[in-house]
Order: C-alpha cells, then sequence, then structure tokens
C-alpha cells in the first residue's frame, strides 16, 4: 500500500533533475544498462575471435571435399550463341545511339 501513497504523492510533487534521477534509482538503473552492453559487445568480441579457431579445428574433423569436376566442354552451339549475343549487343547499342 505503501508504493500507492508514494504514487499519489510524486503526482502531487513536481521533482526535476538530480533529485528525480536519484530518488528513482536512475543512477543504479543506467549503470546496469551499461555493463549490460558492456558484457554482450564483450562476448561478440570473443565468439567473432574465436570463430577462426573453431573453423580451423571443425576443418580437421570435417575436411573439405576434394571432388574434382571435370572441365566444361564447350560446343560449337555455345560459341555460336555467344556470337550473336555480341552481334545482338552491338545492333542493340548502335540503334539506341541512332535514336538520340
Amino acid at each position: 500500500m505503501s508504493g500507492w501513497i508514494f504514487f499519489a504523492e510524486s503526482a502531487t510533487q513536481a521533482i526535476s533533475g538530480f533529485r528525480n534521477v536519484s530518488e528513482q534509482n536512475g543512477i543504479s538503473i543506467s549503470i546496469v544498462g551499461m555493463l549490460l552492453v558492456f558484457i554482450v559487445l564483450s562476448l561478440i568480441t570473443a565468439l567473432l575471435t574465436a570463430l577462426p579457431h573453431v573453423v580451423e579445428k571443425l576443418n580437421e574433423i570435417y575436411p573439405p571435399s576434394q571432388e574434382h569436376h571435370a572441365p566444361v566442354q564447350t560446343s560449337a552451339n555455345d560459341e555460336e550463341d555467344a556470337v550473336l549475343a555480341a552481334i545482338g549487343f552491338v545492333l542493340h547499342t548502335q540503334m539506341a545511339r541512332t535514336r538520340d
């Protein structure tokens, strides 16, 4: 019940400045908030620093696959398509220049 009385008293009196901060535990709330942010940022930094070492250990346990793929064979159709695409690009740019 005393909480309600305090609330009613604070509603009638206008408290301003540092007195308001000290009565509402503002300093302790600020310190706890800053400590929380510092701890979380420290944990993120530690995790990012340790990540390359963790990946290195995981590569020892699970090595990357050593599959070699055969080179891609180009056919005559692929070369013809590339030539046709180049001709189409040149024609398109020339027609765009003549319109302007």
